[in-house]
């Protein structure tokens, strides 16, 4: 049974998963910061209620950071499939004699 794969289809998949870690890792500078800010300013008046907004923040930041590297993690390997896939397909072409 031969299996086809469109290694383009999933290059471009692995392309969305690197934007996507982009897009992850742009957001996760925003969260730090806005950290940062609250951090350094008792923009409410209430030391507390900025240590609390700060925790928060680095609590979203570390997820985002996660959902990054899962996004780095998964575009690699789908580049990696592509390519195995792709070296695969070139073995199993039988080479026209010359």
């Amino acid at each position: 049974m031969k299996v086809e794969v469109d290694t383009a289809k999933v290059e471009q998949l692995a392309g969305d998963f690197t934007e996507l870690s982009r897009s992850a890792a742009e957001l996760a500078r925003v969260f730090r910061a806005d950290a940062e800010c609250f951090a350094s300013q008792d923009v409410f008046g209430s030391g507390a209620l900025v240590g609390s907004y700060t925790s928060t923040y680095q609590q979203a930041l570390g997820a985002v950071n996660q959902v990054t590297e899962s996004f780095d993690a998964i575009g690699k390997k789908l580049s990696v499939v592509a390519a195995n896939y792709a070296a695969a397909s070139e073995a199993s072409t039988p080479k026209s004699a010359s």
